[in-house]
């Protein structure tokens, strides 16, 4: 069972949109791990995250929520707003204090497939475009149905056959 590093309350395993985080019910921290991590905030935020959290952070008296090890201090942004993270090397946790997550800009949300754009249109636009590719199949068909036509000539003796049978007939 995890730990609040705080509070040392017993956190709840929570889904979240990009996989389970670990909440403290008594001052709303929250313990994400770095799979999930990745999905949820901005790609530069979290690849500073995570490499100021090898190159030079400091270690804090918070113990990992995991394997109660000591965290390191990851900063994030300087005052007058400062961002100070806690983060397990060996865990790959990191523990945002109450509100913490929200100061990290998201993850831009993934572009829609052609399948969403599609439905989003109006009905009369998803019934013309239905219509109009009807239309080609049916073009398409008539085309592949009909005889084939011998070539035009391309050359002068092509054309002398034909010549001879109209002086013939």
């Amino acid at each position: 069972m995890f730990a609040c590093p705080v509070c040392h309350a017993a956190l709840n395993r929570t889904s979240a949109p990009g996989g389970l985080v670990w909440i403290c019910p008594k001052c709303n921290g929250r313990a994400v791990n770095l799979a999930v991590l990745r999905r949820a905030v901005n790609q530069q935020q979290f690849n500073r995250l995570w490499q100021t959290a090898w190159e030079g952070a400091v270690h804090t008296d918070r113990k990992c929520p995991s394997c109660e090890k000591p965290m390191v201090e990851v900063p994030l942004m300087p005052p007058p707003d400062p961002l100070v993270l806690d983060a397990c090397r060996a865990c790959q946790f990191v523990w945002f204090d109450a509100s913490e997550l929200e100061k990290i800009p998201a993850a831009p949300a993934p572009a829609p497939t052609p399948e969403e754009e599609f439905r989003r249109l109006p009905l009369e636009a998803r019934e013309a475009i239905a219509m109009e590719k009807v239309r080609q199949m049916a073009e398409q068909t008539r085309r592949e149905e009909m005889p084939s036509r011998s070539p035009e000539p391309t050359v002068w003796w092509e054309v002398l056959p034909a010549i001879v049978e109209l002086i013939a007939d």
